[in-house]
């Protein structure tokens, strides 16, 4: 995903139809994620209509934020993670005819692992504190998706 969007915020005075910016700025914001899964088989017999399965996925993404501000009493900040997450996915396949199938499957995520560092570019705050680092580890997040797919086995 690569996004930008502005914002502004003005007050308007009714007798003069002046206006003043008081807060605003420029939202960039950019994800770049991969998944790879591996799937195991429960039922590996060609007459089973219904066969369970189970995935192992993993998940590396990278994730920035920028904002540039248009006033000068706001400052610059960014964030950026880096991090991994490591899903665990129970499916269920239904095959239509020998070659066509439904797919129904819960991507449950097992853990999330990121970097994240954070930067104010304000000149009241000393060099080395504009940056803050952290490593952050989350065993069960919240993260619960579920996909309904079809599919064309060759």
């Amino acid at each position: 995903m690569f996004g930008k969007n502005r914002t502004k915020t003005e007050i308007v005075n009714d007798s003069t139809n002046n206006s003043q910016t008081i807060n605003g700025g420029d939202h960039t914001k950019t994800i770049i994620s991969v998944r790879y899964e591996y799937i195991v088989n429960f039922k590996k017999l060609k007459e089973s209509k219904l066969v369970p399965s189970i995935g192992f996925g993993i998940n590396p993404y990278y994730r920035q934020a920028n904002y540039s501000p248009i006033i000068s009493s706001s400052f610059p900040n960014s964030e950026i993670s880096v991090g991994v997450r490591n899903f665990i996915t129970p499916r269920l396949t239904y095959f239509l005819s020998s070659n066509f199938f439904v797919d129904l499957n819960i991507l449950l995520c097992f853990f999330d692992t990121f970097i994240l560092n954070d930067k104010e570019n304000n000149p009241v705050i000393p060099v080395s504190h504009r940056s803050i680092s952290s490593f952050n580890f989350d065993l069960f997040p919240t993260v619960l998706s579920g996909r309904i797919g079809v599919g064309l086995k060759l």
